[in-house]
């Protein structure tokens, strides 16, 4: 049986990833970009743990026009170790706090994507 995409990496370290379809998690689950002025690009790093007992391949991410990563793709990941990835976000044009998001692809059948959350506040 298929499994989807995991949206969060809500689920206990010690649960199985089979049973909960997270082979591949973010640290942390939300990356804090800090502040930024409108419009301006911030980089940052996350790390991306792989909970299974097999290598998984980060092979790109879906950038768009407010989140780039790509520098450190693609990678393979070995089981039960973890890697960094840079990622660089446009925080916004606008006062207040934003949240954004970016996929990664992977070659895991039951995981071909991974959903890394951040969040940042822009300031004048």
């Amino acid at each position: 049986m298929a499994m989807t995409p995991s949206l969060t990496n809500l689920i206990s370290a010690n649960v199985a990833p089979a049973w909960t379809g997270q082979y591949l998690i973010t640290k942390p689950v939300i990356a804090n970009v800090g502040i930024g002025k409108p419009g301006e690009w911030i980089d940052f790093r996350l790390l991306v743990n792989n909970r299974s007992n097999e290598p998984i391949r980060l092979i790109g991410a879906a950038n768009d026009c407010q989140c780039t990563a790509g520098k450190d793709l693609p990678v393979t990941i070995a089981a039960g170790a973890e890697t960094e990835i840079r990622v660089r976000v446009k925080v916004g044009d606008t006062e207040g706090f934003r949240d954004g998001k970016i996929w990664f692809r992977t070659d895991h059948a039951r995981q071909p994507l991974l959903l890394c959350r951040w969040r940042g506040f822009v300031k004048s």
